[in-house]
Parts: C-alpha cells; structure tokens; sequence
C-alpha cells in the first residue's frame, strides 16, 4: 500500500505524479503506477520580445568601437564549447556544466545547440561578440529572463585573453542599446559584489545599482537611481 501525504492510497482516486524530465529511469519508475494516461505538457510565450526578433530573421549584427556583436554560426561551436567548458572563467556566470545532472555526454553541439533552442522558443537573443566583423568569437553577449514588466535580464562573458582590454565594456553597452533601442526592453542585470570589474562593466553601461541581496548586486538600465549598495 502507498500512502500520499498520510492518505492511503486507496483513499486517492487520481494522483499527479508530474514529468519525468525526459529521464528514462524515473519514466520506468513513474510508469509502475499504472498511469491512465500521459499527458503531454506545453510552455506557452506570449508575444515574448526574443521571438518577436526571431520572426525579425534573428539577431541583427552591432558594430560598436572594437567590438561586432552578431549571430552564432557554425563555425562557433568548438569556441562556444570553449568558453561553456571554463569553469574557472565562468564562475560569476551561474551555471556550471559540472552540475547540470541532465546535460549528458558533452560535444562540441552540445550548449551550441541548447542555445539555438533557446533562441527557437524565445528564452533568449544570444550574440557572439568578435573583435572585428567575420572574426573568430570572443565571447558571448545574452539577453534572457523577460518578463512581464517588459525587463530582460543582460549578461556577458569573454574568454580570458580578451578581458581586461576595455572590450567587455563596449559590448556591454552595445548590448544594452540594442536592447532599449531596437527592442524596447527595460535592461537589468545581476552580479555578485566582489566581482569588481562586472560592477565597472555595468555601471559603465547606463545602468544605476538598485539593491543588493544575497551578495549580489541587482542594477537597471536608465533607471536614474544610484541608491547605496
């Protein structure tokens, strides 16, 4: 007998055991119940602004002092596995592979092609940022978490060798603008506190810091606030 929050079960006549992550094991072990059916299950977007740029024909390509942000291409695979693989450069980032129990066997497709699907359903306008048009990809520029405020959260990263050089800075800004300008978001960003040259980058970008928890320090773009942090 199963008992259910202290119900027997004989005493239930449905009981929702969720999804099973797409984990063959745990779909094994959810089919054991005896299910009555398996219903599918959708995430609907409404109208978000990463699918309105997709039907657009995607990310457009930004010129900005030294740096071109534009999209990803194929030839970017074993860079962007590159730059998702550097643990060390990544860790301000908030996500390591190492703890994404559903990630798999890694290759060169594999965060190439979860971006791509990001893109696909609106998560997310992923850029390549290069040093110069047609050049090799020197990091990454995103923009993700929108919401119904109409806020996209904005983050970049860049391969070590390339940081330290004022490049960061620019593409940042450059992504901010596209952001207000082109695609009529209200930009925030995150990060944490002693990530000193972050704080510089943003701050550097139009955005003004608005609180601090969790030893992170929240900021929006144009906000006109500067409040102490």
């Amino acid at each position: 007998m199963n008992y259910v929050a202290g119900i027997s079960s004989r005493e239930l006549r449905f009981v929702n055991r969720e999804d099973d992550s797409g984990d063959e094991g745990l779909r094994i072990s959810k089919l054991r119940y005896h299910p009555l059916r398996l219903q599918d299950k959708y995430l609907v977007h409404v109208n978000p602004a990463a699918y309105r740029l997709k039907k657009s024909g995607g990310p457009p390509l930004i010129k900005s002092g030294n740096v071109v942000l534009d999209a990803f291409r194929e030839t970017d695979k074993a860079d962007y596995l590159r730059l998702s693989l550097d643990t060390a450069n990544n860790r301000y980032w908030g996500y390591d592979y190492r703890e994404d129990e559903y990630l798999g066997p890694v290759d060169e497709n594999t965060f190439y092609d979860q971006a791509a699907f990001d893109m696909e359903c609106g998560d997310s306008v992923n850029f390549a940022v290069r040093a110069f048009e047609g050049g090799p990809m020197i990091g990454e520029g995103i923009l993700w978490n929108f919401n119904a405020a109409n806020e996209a959260e904005a983050g970049l990263r860049l391969f070590p060798e390339y940081q330290g050089r004022g490049l960061g800075r620019e593409a940042f800004k450059a992504l901010t603008d596209f952001a207000v300008n082109e695609m009529k978001l209200i930009p925030v960003a995150r990060c944490f506190k002693e990530n000193s040259a972050s704080v510089g980058m943003i701050l550097c970008s139009g955005y003004a810091a608005v609180r601090e928890d969790d030893g992170m320090i929240r900021f929006e773009a144009g906000s006109g606030r500067n409040d102490p942090v």
